[in-house]
């Protein structure tokens, strides 16, 4: 392949979006709604882009889509031209003191209360002047909206791969466990981790799953209990499965003042410290270094950011983060 290849098939980089969103949800359903497209559209770019580079990118059945080795080698290479494509408008911007343009920032759900207002109280001292927005949505997709530029800094859940971004940690909390009302397991104040043997889990049908849905499934088979997860649809969807099945329970970060206390709560559903699960559900304050090494808003929030959440007191990183702010690599 040359590059008049590339010509002649005319690639944009939404061709390249598509494959990527492929290539990370593996489902072109599910690729197509991320994308606010339909099926059809979308099966078209993906074979635009296997004409362009001459190879099957992916392999397909009835069930199932893999990515080819081809694939597996475009993925990376999609990603960075992408990046460089969404860094355009920032890279290149000069501080002009526009305080028309408002300073976008990313919540994800479950973040307790007082760590959300410490943190738009941080980002609001950094960008004096300018107009604040929010942006809601789960970690995964706050994540690629920093890599892209969409936002200036986010909060983001530990459960994904932040390789790349800036972050300081906000809170560290244990995860419990969600069990129907009435479970025997219930009359305990801590469960051991063993007891849950001859149950199964259930979790979240992430897309793919997460990485610290791996460890979590690793650190259940250690302990005998049924590393095979029941899966939901959605988080809301952990509560009927539980209340419904009692071999079934879930894990969840809902210690004290957890916001999915309220979320979950349901009169059959019951929470329980759990004991021997070494695995904790981790919130950073995010943001991307090159943006901040190109943007004097984003380099003062960031600066304001590590004061805030390094100070005594206020959730300080633990030794696995030590220093202020980390590049998690």
């Amino acid at each position: 392949m040359d590059s008049s290849d590339l010509q002649r098939t005319r690639l944009t980089i939404d061709h390249l979006r598509s494959f990527l969103a492929v290539a990370e949800e593996l489902n072109f359903r599910r690729a197509a709604e991320r994308l606010y497209m339909a099926s059809s559209p979308l099966s078209r770019r993906i074979r635009d882009v296997e004409a362009a580079v001459g190879s099957t990118l992916f392999d397909r059945d009835t069930r199932h889509v893999r990515l080819t080795a081809a694939g597996r080698r475009l993925v990376p290479l999609a990603q960075d031209v992408v990046a460089r494509f969404d860094a355009l408008t920032w890279t290149v911007r000069e501080d002009s003191g526009d305080l028309s343009s408002p300073i976008r920032v990313g919540m994800p759900y479950g973040v307790h209360a007082p760590d959300r207002s410490a943190f738009l109280e941080a980002v609001r001292r950094a960008a004096a002047g300018y107009e604040l927005t929010n942006a809601p949505g789960m970690t995964r997709r706050l994540v690629r909206q920093l890599v892209s530029g969409q936002l200036h800094a986010s909060i983001v859940h530990g459960t994904q791969d932040l390789s790349g971004v800036a972050a300081v940690l906000i809170r560290e909390e244990p995860f419990g466990a969600m069990l129907p009302a009435g479970h025997p397991l219930g009359d305990l104040d801590v469960i051991p981790l063993g007891a849950f043997a001859g149950m199964r889990c259930a979790t979240v049908d992430f897309h793919p799953i997460t990485p610290m849905q791996v460890r979590m499934m690793e650190l259940l088979e250690a302990a005998g209990v049924d590393a095979e997860p029941v899966l939901t649809e959605d988080p809301e969807g952990l509560t009927s499965v539980v209340a419904a099945n009692a071999r079934t329970f879930a894990l969840v970060a809902a210690s004290a003042g957890s916001p999915y206390l309220s979320f979950f709560a349901d009169p059959d559903i019951i929470f329980r410290d759990v004991e021997g699960f070494d695995l904790t559900f981790k919130t950073y304050a995010a943001w991307l270094p090159e943006r901040a090494e190109n943007d004097p808003v984003v380099a003062a929030v960031a600066r304001e950011l590590e004061r805030t959440f390094a100070a005594p007191g206020v959730a300080a990183p633990t030794a696995e983060t030590a220093g202020s702010a980390l590049l998690v690599r």
